[in-house]
């Protein structure tokens, strides 16, 4: 159990999902610091979480390969577009077509 009360996970996803119309929770950082008192759940899990189990689409999970694309096509930082409001669209694409060695575009 977790200091939250939480007992895995899945129950806070549950949670969160539940009280989605709360004001707060439509607040990600709310629910990205909630996930990350799970052991076990760092940034990415947390950000895939409310990526494709909340829908919030402007969440960009960062692993090795988005990384990659960071180094390869954007000099190392972060781009613009990792921050916009579908960033998780723009991510899933990047993420696409670098790993089929398509590279990816600015």
């Amino acid at each position: 159990k977790t200091e939250n009360g939480y007992d895995g996970g899945s129950s806070l996803v549950m949670t969160l999902n539940s009280e989605k119309k709360n004001a707060e929770v439509n607040d990600i950082s709310v629910a990205y610091k909630e996930l990350l008192q799970i052991t076990g759940i760092g940034p990415k899990v947390a950000n895939c979480i409310l990526l494709f189990g909340m829908h919030h689409m402007n969440c960009c999970p960062v692993d090795t390969w988005m990384k990659k694309v960071f180094d390869n096509h954007y000099e190392g930082k972060m781009p613009a577009w990792a921050e916009d409001k579908n960033a998780g669209y723009y991510q899933q694409v990047t993420f696409y077509y670098e790993r089929n060695g398509s590279g990816g575009n600015k």
